[in-house]
């Protein structure tokens, strides 16, 4: 079971920007600010790096399936490795849906703290920032509740009725890439840290709540960094036109 580590580096930066420029009094939130942007790129790798182990401990155990139908691998050792294959595959999913969290959070903590810098906010482009929020929301809705289920596994399911509380009754039907789920009648069900396919599926507050470990979900955290990033074009263009005068 050998992991291959492949090559990886950082997101781009939002461009050279020299704190210089702006008012003595404003820097330390323009500082901040400009650790808040470049956490983006952070956490976005972060995801990344989730989803690469995420991939391959999946391709590891199709070929252990393949040796398994091809008699050279016994079922004794398909077990014993599949399960730390399954393991790894749901720490990766795990940290993937926290770095989808983290990313969520520093993505609105940078339009608050534009409040603490007036300089850089006259040339902020804000219906860039809000739509690079409205991208986010409207592709991870549930990042808020599936954070709270992985640091509360244990404390929502301490009693009966916290676990009730968490669960989803039945009928309920659905489908996760090539899995099927189905609760038939009034049964009860909980989601707790269960992975079905690429999905990482939990159950918070009566409703289910997904999160997709796929290059897909990395697509639209890189898009919506990007928006964020040309929301200060204007703003790394104006520092230019100052520092060229």
């Amino acid at each position: 079971m050998p992991i291959v580590v492949p090559p990886t580096g950082y997101p781009a930066s939002p461009g050279p920007f020299s704190v210089s420029l702006i008012p003595e009094q404003e820097r330390p939130a323009v500082f901040h600010i400009l650790d808040l942007l470049a956490s983006l790129g952070r956490y976005e790798r972060r995801f990344a790096l989730a989803l690469l182990l995420f991939e391959h401990c999946l391709a590891e155990n199709s070929d252990l399936a393949r040796q398994v139908e091809g008699g050279a691998l016994g079922l004794g050792t398909l077990d014993a490795q599949t399960n730390t294959l399954s393991g790894w595959q749901t720490m990766a999913a795990r940290d993937g849906a926290l770095a989808r969290y983290h990313f969520g959070q520093a993505l609105h903590a940078i339009a608050s703290s534009l409040k603490d810098c007036p300089t850089l906010r006259t040339y902020t482009n804000h219906g860039k920032l809000r739509l690079a929020r409205k991208q986010f929301e409207a592709h991870f809705p549930s990042v808020t509740s599936i954070r709270h289920v992985i640091g509360h596994i244990a404390d929502f399911a301490a009693t009966i009725g916290d676990k009730e509380k968490h669960s989803i009754r039945g009928p309920y039907k659905e489908t996760f890439g090539r899995v099927g789920i189905q609760v038939h009648d009034t049964a009860k069900i909980t989601f707790s840290d269960n992975l079905y396919d690429h999905t990482y599926a939990v159950t918070y507050d009566g409703a289910v709540h997904t999160c997709e470990i796929s290059s897909k979900t990395l697509r639209t955290l890189v898009a919506v960094r990007e928006t964020t990033y040309s929301g200060f074009d204007a703003a790394l263009a104006q520092q230019t036109g100052q520092r060229n005068r």
